[in-house]
C-alpha cells in the first residue's frame, strides 16, 4: 500500500486525460499516439514497482548500476513470481492499450462498443455537451498526458539521477573533500580476517524489536571496538558498492554512461584501495564468497586491486572439496562457505606471509535468504518468517566461525573485523525496520585489546579503512571521500554534508569517475590483435570496436566501446563526438561503409556488410557540424603498431 500514493496521482490524471481525448481523437493518427503513450506510461509503472520491489527506493543508482555491470549470475530462480507477475502486467498492459485504441478509433469491438455507451468517448456521447468548444478537451487532454508523465514516479526517478539537486557551491566543497591517495603507505601490521555479513545490519540488534535474534552476535559487539552510527549513502546500498566503499572510501561510480562495465579490462583502476596498500606492504589477499564472482564484478575489482585469489561457487566446485553439496539458486549455504573460509585462513597462515582474509556471507540474501540445511532447526520465535530464521542462523554460523578463528594458530596476530555490506534490501522482513534509524553494523575483535569501546560518531562505509588502517598502526585522516573514524579532528562526509550527502556526491559523480577509472597511457602506442578482438596498450587491453577521443598531448581523453545503442547508426554515433575532438576509431572495414560515406573499401571496392571484415582505423578531429567531418582511414593488419603521435 505505501506505493499506492506514488502512482495513484498519476493513474487519476491518465484515466482523466483519456476520458477527455475525443475532440484531439478525431484526427487521422489521434488514436494510434494516445494508445501509445497509454501503453508507454503503463510500462513506466511496471518498471517503478519492479525496481522499488528490490531496492525499497524505486529506480535508484544501483538499479543502473547493476544494469550496466551485467546481470550475469543473479539468482532470476527466486524471482520467478515477479517475473511471471511481470509478464500478466504487460499483456495486461497491452490489452488496455488495444481497447483504448479501438474505442477512440472506430470502436470494432463490442466491449468497446459497451465501453463507449456511458464513458464519454464515442462519437455518441461526445464530451462537447459539457464544454462547448473542441479546443478545450484537447488541451485538457494532452495537459493532462503531459502531467501524469512527469509526476509518473519512473519519470520522476529517472530525472533524479540525470539531473540531481544540489548546487555548484555544493559540487566544489564536495569535490575539495575528495582526497584521493597519492602514495601507497608503508606498514606492518597484523592479518586481517574480514566478514561482510550479506544485509545484516545492525538495526537487528534491537532487543525490543527483535528480542533474542541475534543474541551472539550483540554480545559480540558489546565486548570489541564497535561503530554504532554507520550510515549508508550514495551508490554504497548493494553488495559492490558495499565492498568498494569499504576498501576505496569512494561510493560505487560507474565509468562513461555509455559503456557497459564488463567491456572494461580492470575495474576502478585508477585509485589505491585497500586490496592495493596490503598487496605494496607485502601481505597475501583472498577472498570467497558463496555466489557467483562474476556477478556485478567482483572478480575483475578483487583482481584489479591485486588479489591472489577471488573464490565463487564455481571455484568451490571445481576444487573438488565441496561436490556433494546441494548449491541454491545464488550458491553456496554458509556453513560450507564458512567452512571453506577456514581451509583458506590455515592455508594462509601456513604460508608464513602476512595476509587478508575477505569473506562475504549469503544466508541473508533477500527476498527469503539462501537456505542453510544445518539451520534446518533453528527458527526465531514462530518460524513464520524465512528472513528472520535466515538471521538466527548466521547469528549462529558467524559467531562459530569467529571463535574457531580464535582458536586457530596465528589467531593471536589476527584482527577479526565484521560488517554489514549494505542495509538489508526489502523483503517481508524490512517493513519492521520502517520507524526505525537504519545503520551497519561494524565492530573490530582485536586479540590483543579486549576492552570493549564503543564509537557514536556520525559516519559512512566510505570511513571504513582509513579507520582500519589508523588501528593496524597506519595513520591515515583522508582516504577518498573517506576519513579516520578515531580521529575527531576531521569532519567525516555525512558530517560536513549532513541531508545533503546523496544530492552532493551525485552531483559530483561525472567530475569524479575519470579520476578512478583510468585509462590506459599511450606512451608506447598501441598494438592491434585482431584475432583475439583487441587493442593493446602495454598491460591494457580494450575491446573491438573502439573509439578513442585523444586529448592534445596524445593520451586518452575517453573510451567509448561499441553499444548496439550508440553505434550501429550513423546519427548515435556522430551525436556521441564533439566538434575539435581528436579520434581514433577502430573498427570492421564494413561498419565504416555505412557510417563514413567516403570509404569504400580496399581498392576502392565497397566493404561488405557484417562484422568479418578487415580491421581499420579512422581517424581525425570532427569537424563543426559533426556531419560534414571527414576521417583518414587505413586498414589494419594483424600485430600492427599504432603509433598515437601520427594522429
Amino acid at each position: 500500500m505505501e506505493l499506492f500514493p506514488k502512482i495513484f496521482p498519476s493513474v487519476l490524471l491518465l484515466l482523466m486525460a483519456t476520458i477527455g481525448l475525443s475532440a484531439f481523437a478525431r484526427g487521422r493518427f489521434g488514436h494510434h499516439v494516445w494508445a501509445l503513450l497509454i501503453f508507454l506510461n503503463l510500462i513506466a509503472f511496471g518498471l517503478y514497482v519492479s525496481a522499488n520491489a528490490f531496492t525499497g527506493r524505486g529506480i535508484d543508482e544501483s538499479v543502473i548500476v547493476h544494469l550496466r555491470l551485467g546481470l550475469g549470475g543473479a539468482a532470476f530462480g527466486d524471482y520467478a513470481g515477479m517475473m511471471i507477475w511481470g509478464a500478466i502486467y504487460i499483456l495486461f498492459s497491452i490489452g488496455i492499450s488495444l481497447l483504448i485504441w479501438d474505442i477512440l478509433g472506430g470502436q470494432r469491438l463490442e466491449t468497446s462498443r459497451k465501453l463507449a455507451r456511458w464513458v464519454p468517448l464515442s462519437s455518441d456521447n461526445r464530451p462537447y455537451k459539457l464544454l462547448k468548444r473542441a479546443w478545450m478537451w484537447r488541451g485538457l487532454a494532452i495537459g493532462g498526458l503531459l502531467a501524469a508523465t512527469l509526476i509518473n514516479p519512473f519519470t520522476r526517478d529517472i530525472s533524479a539521477l540525470v539531473s540531481p539537486q544540489g548546487s555548484d557551491a555544493d559540487a566544489l566543497e564536495g569535490l575539495a573533500f575528495f582526497k584521493p591517495l597519492q602514495e601507497i603507505p608503508e606498514f606492518q601490521g597484523k592479518n586481517l580476517v574480514y566478514i561482510y555479513a550479506e544485509g545484516v545490519e545492525r538495526t537487528f540488534f534491537d532487543e525490543e524489536r527483535f528480542p533474542g535474534l541475534m543474541p551472539r552476535l550483540s554480545r559480540l559487539e558489546r565486548s570489541s571496538l564497535h561503530f554504532t552510527n554507520i550510515k549508508q549513502v550514495y551508490s554504497t546500498g548493494f553488495t559492490i558498492g558495499g565492498i568498494v566503499a569499504s576498501h576505496c572510501g569512494v561510493p560505487m561510480f560507474a565509468p562513461s554512461e555509455r559503456n557497459s562495465m564488463d567491456q572494461y579490462d580492470r575495474f576502478m583502476d585508477g585509485t589505491f584501495c585497500l586490496g592495493r596498500i596490503l598487496h605494496q606492504n607485502g601481505y597475501r589477499s583472498r577472498f570467497i564468497g558463496g555466489a557467483n564472482i562474476k556477478f556485478s564484478g567482483k572478480d575483475k575489482f578483487f583482481r584489479t586491486q591485486k588479489f591472489e585469489a577471488a573464490l565463487g561457487h564455481q571455484e568451490l566446485l571445481r576444487s573438488g572439496r565441496i561436490e556433494h553439496v546441494n548449491f541454491s539458486r545464488w550458491g553456496a549455504p554458509d556453513d560450507v562457505l564458512l567452512d571453506e573460509a577456514l581451509v583458506e585462513y590455515n592455508d594462509l597462515v601456513a604460508t608464513g606471509d602476512p595476509f587478508a582474509l575477505f569473506v562475504l556471507t549469503l544466508g541473508t540474501h533477500p527476498p527469503q535468504g539462501n537456505p542453510v540445511p544445518t539451520c534446518e532447526d533453528i527458527i526465531y520465535e514462530t518460524g513464520e518468517s524465512p528472513m528472520l530464521n535466515a538471521l538466527a542462523c548466521t547469528d549462529v554460523l558467524v559467531d562459530r566461525f569467529i571463535k574457531k578463528i580464535q582458536s586457530l594458530p596465528g589467531a593471536e596476530n589476527t584482527l577479526i573485523v565484521l560488517g554489514s555490506d549494505h542495509l538489508m534490501m526489502p523483503n517481508p522482513t524490512t517493513r519492521l525496520l520502517r520507524d526505525m534509524p537504519r545503520r551497519n553494523m561494524l565492530m573490530i575483535i582485536d586479540p590483543t585489546k579486549p576492552a570493549p569501546r564503543e564509537i557514536r560518531r556520525s559516519g559512512s562505509p566510505l570511513d571504513i579503512t582509513p579507520t582500519l588502517m589508523t588501528y593496524m598502526g597506519t595513520p591515515l585522516s583522508e582516504f577518498g571521500f573517506g576519513r579516520n573514524l578515531l580521529d575527531e579532528s576531521h569532519k567525516t562526509f555525512v558530517q560536513a554534508f549532513g541531508s545533503r550527502t546523496r544530492d552532493v556526491l551525485q552531483r559530483i559523480e561525472p567530475s569524479v569517475q575519470p579520476v578512478l577509472w583510468a585509462f590506459p597511457r599511450l606512451d608506447k602506442g598501441l598494438v592491434v590483435d585482431i584475432d583475439a578482438g583487441m587493442l593493446r596498450a602495454g598491460e591494457r587491453e580494450m575491446a573491438l570496436p573502439v573509439l578513442l577521443k585523444l586529448t592534445s598531448n596524445g593520451q586518452i581523453a575517453d573510451i567509448e566501446f561499441d553499444s548496439p545503442f550508440y553505434t550501429r547508426r550513423r546519427d548515435h554515433f556522430l551525436r556521441s563526438m564533439a566538434p575539435g575532438e581528436n579520434i581514433l576509431w577502430v573498427v570492421p572495414c564494413a561498419r565504416l561503409a555505412r557510417w563514413v560515406p567516403e570509404y569504400k573499401g580496399k581498392d576502392g571496392a565497397r566493404a561488405g556488410k557484417g562484422y568479418d571484415g578487415p580491421v581499420c582505423l579512422a581517424s581525425g578531429i570532427v569537424a563543426d557540424p559533426v556531419e560534414e567531418s571527414r576521417f583518414r582511414i587505413e586498414p589494419l593488419e594483424q600485430g600492427q603498431h599504432i603509433d598515437v603521435s601520427d594522429y
